[in-house]
């Protein structure tokens, strides 16, 4: 991720059986996010794994997952669909690098 724009993603229609793995190879240059968006509002449903700070986040009706500037590689987001909602795991290391929204 490079640049001061925010990306987006758009995760394909769900269908049983796909599945996508976003990884943050090293720290983003700049400010801008990678957005992994559902073409369906809140069908993703995120859960992240603990960060520095000791605590993680869920949504079950998420519209985004967001790997945020803040990344500082090594960060891993895998997405499952069962063919109706998205499963995303997230494991972060740095405190709000990646985040749920929708």
């Amino acid at each position: 991720m490079t640049g001061n724009a925010n990306k987006t993603v758009t995760l394909p229609a769900a269908k049983a059986g796909l599945n996508f793995k976003f990884v943050v190879a090293a720290s983003p240059s700049g400010s801008g996010d990678l957005i992994i968006a559902s073409a369906v509002a809140d069908t993703i449903v995120g859960l992240t794994s603990a960060d520095a700070d000791a605590d993680g986040a869920s949504n079950g009706a998420a519209d985004t997952v967001t790997i945020e500037a803040a990344a500082v590689g090594g960060e891993v987001i895998e997405c499952l669909c069962d063919g109706t909602k998205w499963y995303a795991f997230a494991h972060q290391s740095a405190v709000d690098s990646i985040t749920l929204a929708g």
